[in-house]
């Protein structure tokens, strides 16, 4: 999946004036599929702008020419009232898939486009970039230097964000920064006050504590399945979706149109609820899901941080009492502190997670470090109605061990 960014304008290898940065008008493209020019497009460039916003829909854009082979930022700018999926093809590099947050409107509308950003290695001489799915104002192409752009967290002297010599540029990032925290180090980043960033990556395992600190960015958490088992999943961020998920993973496909995805609704017989292909909706935060691929792969959530307590409503009283929740936030969850908080709606004191052989149970005598990512199920109190679970905030921490744990392959379940 290709990584936005906002980056602006910087430099090229070696320059110190302003960069190359030539514009393609979305209108002057091959448009192809049925797509179509709309001619009212007020705040669009030069007044129009190309709607490729369904599948088959196509927009190519030709003799993108550069001076040398090179990283550049492509930006393509766009309406969509909407997030959204684009797909893009550079050359003939494999076709990638770009979620586009919402802009402000259709620019026939009124709304303004905005940029979504992308570096991509672009030949000497004349390229061909190919969108499909969205509705486009124009590109440009921009040489940079992507040092400048990128920030790496090293965490060479502590946990704190804003200590410059933490960063691989040796400066705090700024909100036009695409900022990767890798997986296995031994400082992870803690905020102690506001930041910004255009977006973060956390790889497997990478943690990062934002408290009740405004985070202006967009992150992106991988979290790695190492094989094809089913496994107990919960977004560590907010305002992921079910067909985002769907369309940039590859499930595995059960019988009739079912894929490697469902939630766990406790009324029902078969708790077991499967998604389609067609399947849409949030992927709410502190909601656990299970999820199968149809090979070893990392899978991504993208949204943003959550700053503040996250709720999920539970009762009891139901055929079974179980919950599939999950940890809501970019780092551990300690077992303890969440059941003490919220034991008057528990049956007992006590979380299950599957280790691959068994459900391993955790409770206040033996306790865990519950990592991102992670999907667990409680047993509710017949007595709750409508009642909240809480994830609190200042129950946040990095560790050095991952404890992310499977779920077994098993067509119904049942805590025992």
């Amino acid at each position: 999946m290709l990584s936005s960014t906002n980056i602006g304008a910087y430099n090229g290898p070696g320059e110190t004036n302003s960069p190359i940065a030539n514009t393609y008008e979305a209108e002057s493209g091959t448009i192809a599929g049925g797509g179509t020019i709309i001619n009212s497009c007020s705040n669009g460039s030069g007044g129009k702008a190309v709607n490729v916003g369904s599948q088959g829909k196509t927009l190519t854009i030709s003799n993108i020419n550069v001076p040398i082979t090179d990283s550049y930022l492509i930006k393509v700018f766009y309406a969509n009232p909407s997030k959204s999926n684009l797909k893009v093809t550079v050359n003939s590099d494999e076709t990638e898939t770009i979620i586009l947050p919402n802009s402000d409107g259709f620019c026939y509308q009124g709304g303004n486009p905005t940029s979504f950003d992308f570096i991509k290695t672009l030949n000497s001489g004349d390229n061909t970039i190919k969108l499909e799915q969205g509705f486009i104002d124009k590109i440009e192409v921009v040489s940079i230097n992507d040092d400048a752009t990128l920030s790496n967290w090293q965490g060479t002297t502590n946990n704190n964000w804003h200590t410059a010599s933490n960063w691989s540029t040796s400066s705090v990032p700024t909100a036009s920064q695409i900022i990767t925290i890798p997986s296995g180090l031994t400082n992870y980043p803690t905020a102690e006050s506001a930041v910004s960033f255009n977006t973060m990556t956390l790889k497997n395992g990478a943690t990062f504590i934002p408290g009740n600190n405004t985070v202006t960015g967009t992150i992106t958490y991988e979290r790695n399945l190492p094989n094809t088992d089913w496994y107990l999943i919960s977004p560590p961020v907010s305002g992921e979706s079910m067909e985002d998920l769907i369309s940039n993973h590859s499930l595995a496909t059960g019988s009739g149109t079912n894929v490697g995805l469902a939630n766990f609704v406790n009324t029902n017989s078969n708790p077991w609820n499967y998604k389609s292909a067609t399947s849409t909706g949030a992927l709410n935060a502190a909601q656990g899901y299970s999820v199968k691929l149809q090979a070893a792969a990392d899978i991504s959530f993208t949204g943003s941080a959550n700053t503040s307590d996250v709720n999920y409503t539970v009762s009891g009283g139901n055929s079974n009492n179980f919950y599939l929740l999950g940890n809501p936030f970019t780092s551990y969850v300690n077992s303890t502190l969440f059941l003490n908080k919220n034991t008057t709606l528990l049956s007992e004191p006590t979380i299950w997670l599957w280790d691959g052989t068994t459900y391993q149970t955790y409770n206040l005598v033996s306790p865990l470090e519950v990592a991102p990512a992670q999907g667990f199920f409680v047993d509710i109190d017949d007595s709750v109605t409508n009642a909240d679970i809480v994830f609190e905030t200042s129950n946040q921490s990095h560790q050095s061990t991952d404890t992310f744990m499977r779920e077994e392959p098993i067509a119904n379940f049942e805590c025992l």
